[in-house]
């Protein structure tokens, strides 16, 4: 069975052009290979022991048990004629889009079932994503992405 998160690599390697993230065991890892470093909680939705990979300029950290996967990426800001550049990884198509804000917190949103699959947000540094359960109706609550926003950094 195909990990989910593996499909945006998997179409990379398809392409012929080299996978440019490296497996690596800690954050600290991580961070010595993307040039900074990330906090993540220890669980999301259940899911604990995540795993790192990393490249020049980008961390993903992926929870994942059966067929259930959370994704969390971070890279550094980038902005390009007024648009921010989405490192989400995600190119699924989702019945609903918005703008979530929060009193800690705001978020671009791509939903199924009300339910967020797909959050970026951004710091002013550095740009984030956090990817849930990919092209499917299994996303979370805006409450439990606001949450966890404020504990990824």
């Amino acid at each position: 069975m195909k990990k989910l998160w593996l499909l945006p690599v998997l179409a990379v390697l398809a392409a012929g052009m080299v996978n440019p993230f490296k497996e690596v065991e800690t954050a600290a890892e991580a961070a010595e290979t993307a040039g900074f470093e990330i906090t993540v909680p220890a669980e999301i939705n259940g899911l604990s022991d995540p795993g790192y990979r990393a490249m020049a300029g980008m961390i993903e950290v992926v929870y994942e048990k059966d067929a259930e996967v959370v994704i969390v990426r971070k890279a550094p800001l980038a902005i390009t004629d007024s648009i921010r550049e989405d490192i989400s990884g995600d190119y699924s198509s989702y019945e609903e889009s918005a703008m979530v804000c929060g009193v800690n917190a705001g978020f671009e949103a791509r939903m199924n079932n009300h339910l967020v699959n797909v959050a970026r947000w951004d710091d002013g540094e550095y740009a984030y994503a956090l990817v849930i359960n990919p092209g499917t109706s299994r996303g979370l609550e805006t409450s439990v992405i606001m949450e966890l926003i404020e504990s990824i950094r």
